[in-house]
């Protein structure tokens, strides 16, 4: 495991990552789905303000995405594989 200071994107005044292999551009597009959805449960309540999805940035990765011809995975909770 890698401690979170470690971790690429863990400075908050760096840029966005840019993904750039399919495994990376797989991994951006099923978080890009989980931002929305939080942000999502955020606007009917289901969470507070800490952790606001970047609306913009998640739809631009999975627009970018779907354009590679990659879409989100749908996992249920405990899966790691579809």
């Amino acid at each position: 495991m890698i401690p979170f200071g470690d971790c690429p994107g863990s400075n908050p005044f760096a840029p966005p990552l840019e993904p750039s292999t399919e495994i990376e551009w797989q991994v951006c597009a099923d978080v890009a789905n989980v931002a929305l959805t939080l942000e999502m449960a955020r606007k009917f309540g289901l969470i507070d303000d800490q952790g606001r999805a970047n609306v913009e940035l998640c739809a631009k990765r999975l627009r970018q995405a779907t354009d590679r011809g990659i879409v989100p995975r749908n996992l249920g909770p405990g899966q790691t594989t579809p």
